[in-house]
């Protein structure tokens, strides 16, 4: 008879010794963690590990300090890891250092932590990264994040989908941005667009950003479905009255990317980018305005030309003060000037869709493309609509062709 599993964090070597004897043999293990006073040495007698126990240890739960342990900082900062369920005691001050130290020896205390003194440099909000939901889906795991933003200047939301480690094809995934359209959140296309099996399939990670900025206070904000909050067009507002807080073009091109980078194991270099309606408009601008950023580009019933359509002209005038000042953000115009590396663009458009010619002007970003030689695939789907259920039966398609860009 004997213990399974034994975890010795006392730094007593005595109970060290105990730990491993009480191992169960033949299959036992004692690992150490706990750090020994200086000098202080283990011995037991070898019959102990010849009959099979297992005596190892651990420092940081087995993260290699250099390359490992700046990740396991990030779990803690965006929440997932709850170390404050740890901290039994807190001293201000440098001269509560002795008392922090008494209470450590008294056993009483887990971990104690001493404030030195408050921080003048602090100017983001205390809680500038929090992580909202970790959902099981997919041979994988949606975060649900909430996080400062420097360019929009509030709290924005986004959702991140990351496959396991032995679904993807390489250590670190490829990343697929997903832009949602008019009144949407982070949500919708996570829920709807049965995007999960597919992108698991193909280890890919694909991150979710909202549509706006929400966490601001905006006159008339919540005025209108197609202006406003769920609305940002991914533009960066010029008006006085928006450009504080809507400066989504900045967000999903820079700030966002950075942020997913920095906190999630993906790789950043091999980005793609994907969207519906609004956000098909935002994935268009964003490729052709940025050369080469992303290694494919495809879209769902995209606003091709919105200087001519009322979607696009009632935001540009919102947001930018006119409808001409809309031409660096219409993908049609961009198209006829453009002139860099030609990333094939795939075009799924529902022959149903009731905004195809009011609102998407799909065919004048065809023309345009056909003018330059631009290489694009425009594939009008008989008798489908404007919704999710359009998105969900061809996704498939989409997700495949940008998995076999991201993992080359």
């Amino acid at each position: 008879m004997g213990i399974q599993f034994y975890f010795c964090c006392t730094g007593n070597v005595k109970v060290m010794r105990d730990a491993v004897e009480l191992a169960h043999r033949g299959f036992g293990e004692s690992c150490i963690i706990g750090v020994a006073a200086s000098g202080q040495e283990i011995n037991t007698r070898p019959f102990q590990l010849v009959t099979g126990r297992i005596w190892k240890g651990t420092a940081f739960g087995g993260w290699k300090s250099r390359t490992e342990v700046p990740k396991l900082v990030n779990k803690v900062l965006i929440g997932e890891l709850p170390i404050d369920e740890y901290i039994t005691h807190n001293f201000n001050g440098l001269e509560k250092v002795n008392e922090c130290i008494d209470v450590l020896h008294s056993g009483e205390c887990i971990r104690g932590v001493v404030q030195i003194s408050q921080n003048p440099l602090a100017k983001e909000p205390i809680e500038a990264i929090s992580l909202k939901e970790k959902i099981r889906a997919h041979n994988g795991w949606i975060y649900r994040v909430k996080h400062y933003s420097k360019v929009n200047n509030c709290n924005m939301n986004f959702s991140i989908y990351l496959p396991d480690l032995k679904s993807r094809t390489l250590k670190s995934p490829g990343v697929l941005y997903y832009l949602s359209g008019l009144t949407c959140t982070d949500e919708n296309a996570l829920v709807k667009s049965e995007f999960g099996r597919f992108a698991s399939k193909a280890g890919i990670a694909v991150v979710f950003p909202d549509t706006s900025a929400r966490d601001v206070k905006i006159e008339g904000a919540n005025d209108s479905w197609d202006h406003g909050f769920g609305a940002g067009f991914y533009v960066d507002a010029t008006e006085e009255k928006w450009k504080g807080h809507f400066n989504m073009y900045s967000y999903v091109t820079k700030e966002l990317p950075e942020f997913v980078n920095k906190f999630f194991p993906v790789d950043g270099k091999r980005i793609s980018i994907t969207g519906h309606s609004m956000g098909g408009h935002g994935a268009l601008i964003a490729h052709l305005k940025n050369p080469g950023m992303y290694k494919s580009v495809s879209a769902f019933a995209p606003i091709c030309n919105p200087i001519n359509c009322d979607w696009g002209k009632k935001n540009f005038e919102g947001y930018l003060g006119s409808v001409e000042k809309g031409n660096v953000y219409d993908a049609t115009e961009l198209m006829k000037i453009y002139n860099g590396i030609e990333t094939p663009i795939l075009i799924d458009q529902g022959t149903k869709d009731k905004f195809l010619f009011s609102q998407l002007k799909t065919e004048e970003f065809s023309r345009a493309c056909k003018e330059k030689n631009y290489p694009i695939n425009v594939r009008h789907q008989d008798n489908y609509d404007h919704s999710y259920f359009f998105i969900s039966t061809f996704i498939e398609d989409h997700i495949a062709r940008h998995a076999k860009y991201l993992n080359l």
